[in-house]
């Protein structure tokens, strides 16, 4: 009997719970790849280097005793303002250090973009450069596989780097719409508290970070609100949750259309889902602004959670939702895996991209439009109207890419040599 096929991770392991999903996806699609081979995963966590750790030789040793890497998924390739990494991007194991890898490396649904080097307005020539020779180098060496995910990606390539390296690139959905919650995880089956389960269920997600590339502050203001506003009691002093004008004004939208629509649909409950600390303000802003009886009982929050059960618990949650009306990347990109209809709140342009590289445009509202409320108030009704047909051609979605990312992911076999 063959030993087993030793692999080791390298990503954001317990931080993000789409970073989560990401790997739980890769996992199984290596796994069940190779259903006839064993496979070993050890975790090697990027967060802790984000936080002062610094890379070693014993790290490379320990990376050493394995037979493959793995890179990724997310962002590692978003070129960064002012830094001095020898890539000109967010991946930066030293330079010295990344020499000593000697196994194989497969870079896995990589996203690359420059939402923070376009905001700052600064010169990334340097950067630029960096990140083409050592891209370059990578697609070049025989033991290294590099693929991009279905992000717009190729896109950012060929704007930065040009059409010669944009078309040379292979492209594969991120693995985080195949992620996989394990027979063995506690939580599918087991009923949800009162606010989360028993009703058709309609889940929000904001994200709290890069609120002024998400906001810009000259957005127009909307031309359509789907009801009034609440009228705070005389008593009442309505905090300030976030300071952040832009996103308040948002903010203040969608709890307009969100009033009106679970007005109309009396049976219908919803539960903002954060997916990282930062956007639990974001649901308490949601909350506030949506005011009673919505925020005590129409609308609820799910727990802050994070790591593998984290991931776990939400995206059952998700699975058991109606639609999923989602900001991050990875709240559109599971729920369209799991087969959720979901609307994409598109205030970052990975996201934008990920719709139109699987042919659905359709599902996205542009937040910073002044017709954006408008919009979703609409696309909320058609979503629960027509989803038994935005299922089927999730599922669809689904096959064609997985289709595409085992032929990827089938060529480990040559790079170890199994």
């Amino acid at each position: 009997m063959s030993r087993p096929l030793r692999i080791i991770q390298f990503a954001s392991i317990c931080s993000n719970l789409g970073d989560n999903a990401n790997i739980r996806g890769l996992r199984w699609l290596i796994r069940t790849t190779f259903p006839e081979r064993e496979i070993v995963f050890s975790d090697w966590d990027i967060v802790d280097y984000s936080w002062g750790q610094a890379y070693s030789e014993a790290d490379i040793d320990f990376v050493n005793t394995h037979d493959l890497l793995i890179v990724g998924g997310g962002g590692f390739f978003e070129i960064l303002p002012n830094t001095s990494s020898w890539t000109g991007t967010r991946f930066n194991i030293p330079e010295a250090l990344f020499r000593k890898i000697k196994i194989p490396i497969l870079f896995h649904g990589i996203g690359t973009h420059r939402v923070r080097a376009d905001l700052s307005g600064d010169d990334v020539g340097p950067q630029i450069d960096r990140f083409g020779h050592f891209l370059n180098e990578l697609m070049t060496r025989d033991d290294v596989l590099l693929a991009f995910r279905n992000d717009g990606s190729r896109q950012v390539l060929r704007r930065t780097l040009g059409d010669a390296v944009a078309d040379r690139v292979t492209v594969v959905a991120d693995a985080g719409m195949y992620t996989h919650i394990p027979e063995t995880s506690p939580w599918p089956g087991l009923p949800h508290p009162d606010g989360l389960g028993g009703r058709p269920l309609i889940a929000l997600n904001f994200g709290g970070d890069l609120l002024e590339a998400r906001f810009p502050s000259d957005a127009p203001a909307y031309r359509h609100s789907g009801a009034g506003r609440w009228d705070h009691p005389g008593d009442y002093e309505k905090p300030k949750v976030v300071d952040h004008a832009g996103f308040m004004r948002f903010v203040g939208g969608i709890s307009d259309v969100l009033r009106a629509w679970l007005d109309a649909n009396p049976e219908m409950g919803a539960v903002f889902v954060p997916h990282i600390y930062r956007d639990v303000q974001m649901g308490a802003a949601l909350l506030t602004e949506l005011g009673f009886p919505y925020n005590r009982r129409r609308v609820t929050m799910a727990p802050y959670l994070y790591g593998f059960d984290g991931h776990d618990y939400i995206m059952d949650l998700y699975r058991r939702c109606d639609c999923v009306v989602g900001m991050r990347f990875h709240a559109n990109v599971s729920p369209v895996g799991l087969g959720v209809p979901t609307i994409g709140l598109a205030t970052f342009p990975m996201l934008r991209g990920f719709y139109n590289e699987i042919g659905c445009l359709d599902r996205i509202v542009d937040p910073n439009s002044p017709d954006a409320m408008t919009v979703l108030h609409d696309r909320l009704t058609e979503t629960v109207r027509d989803s038994d047909l935005i299922r089927s051609r999730y599922r669809s979605i689904r096959k064609d890419c997985e289709e595409t990312s085992r032929r990827f992911v089938a060529r480990i076999a040559d790079l170890v040599r199994m």
